[in-house]
Formats: C-alpha cells, sequence, structure tokens
C-alpha cells in the first residue's frame, strides 16, 4: 500500500507549483505598490524642495536688490557730502591765491627813503602762493590750486566710498 501523502502528491502535483506563482504574484505586486508609494513620496520631496529653493532665490534676489539700493544710496550720500567740501574748499583755495597775490601794502621806512638795494623776497608762508610776487600767471595758478584740491578731494571721496559698508 502506498503512503497516502505520495499518492495526494501524484494526483495534485500541480497544486505546488501553482502556489509558489500566486506567491511569487502577490509578493510581486506588493513591492511595485511599495515602490510606487515611494516614488509619488520622493516626486512630493523634490517638488517641495524645489519651490523651497525657487523661493528662498526670490527672496535672496530682493534683499540683494534692496541692499545694493542701500549701497548705493550711501555712496551717493557720500559723494554729495564730498562734492559739496569739494567745492567749498576749492572756493577757499582760490580765494588764497587771489589775497596772496594782491599787492603788498606799501611799506614806510622810518629813514625817509629807500636804500637803493633790493629786497629779499617774502618766504612761501602760503601754498597759494610762491613768494612777493608770482612768476606764474594768476589764471594758470587758480587752476593748478582748482585741481590740486580736486585730486586730494577725489582721495578722500575714495576713501569714504570705500568705508561705506557693502
Amino acid at each position: 500500500m502506498p503512503i497516502p501523502y505520495l499518492v495526494l502528491l501524484k494526483r495534485f502535483w500541480w497544486v505546488i507549483p501553482v502556489t509558489l506563482f500566486a506567491a511569487w504574484v502577490v509578493r510581486i505586486d506588493s513591492l511595485r505598490a511599495a515602490y510606487k508609494r515611494d516614488a509619488a513620496a520622493c516626486q512630493a520631496n523634490f517638488a517641495q524642495f524645489a519651490a523651497d529653493v525657487k523661493a528662498k532665490t526670490e527672496l535672496a534676489r530682493a534683499e540683494d536688490a534692496a541692499h545694493k539700493a542701500q549701497v548705493e544710496r550711501d555712496q551717493n550720500k557720500v559723494s554729495q557730502e564730498s562734492d559739496h567740501e569739494i567745492r567749498q574748499r576749492i572756493a577757499a583755495a582760490v580765494a588764497a591765491v587771489h589775497v596772496r597775490l594782491q599787492p603788498a601794502p606799501p611799506t614806510h621806512s622810518s629813514g625817509g627813503g629807500s636804500s637803493g638795494l633790493s629786497a629779499a623776497p617774502d618766504p612761501a608762508n602760503d601754498p597759494a602762493g610762491a613768494g612777493a610776487e608770482a612768476i606764474v600767471p594768476t589764471v594758470d595758478l587758480t587752476i593748478c590750486v582748482a585741481n590740486t584740491v580736486k585730486a586730494e578731494g577725489w582721495q578722500d571721496w575714495w576713501k569714504s566710498v570705500q568705508a561705506v559698508p557693502r
């Protein structure tokens, strides 16, 4: 007499591969569903990341534009102040040139007359003048003094503009 299990196995042998195939299909389907969920979550995370990057980029651009405008306002303020100061310094230096080039009032000696000797020139006490008599025409001296004051003013302006925080 054959063993009853072997009889059943001979008669229903096809059940084992069908069961294994069904289990494999169920496992594959559950894996596919899990991968779909993971892919959807990944796409949602990426969409959120892209939206965050876009929002932060726009915010950074707005902050950068505001900062740029503030720096320009500060630099323009420094430039206007420097321009006003340079103009005042030019006016003062040109006035000093004209004062320096005016003829000196006559000196009265107590002896009543001149000794006939030429006097030594007055020393240059002021950068706008070079002694008692100028060798260079007044117009040229005025231009030179104005250009010197402008150059010094530009140096001061550049230092002031560079001191503005960026």
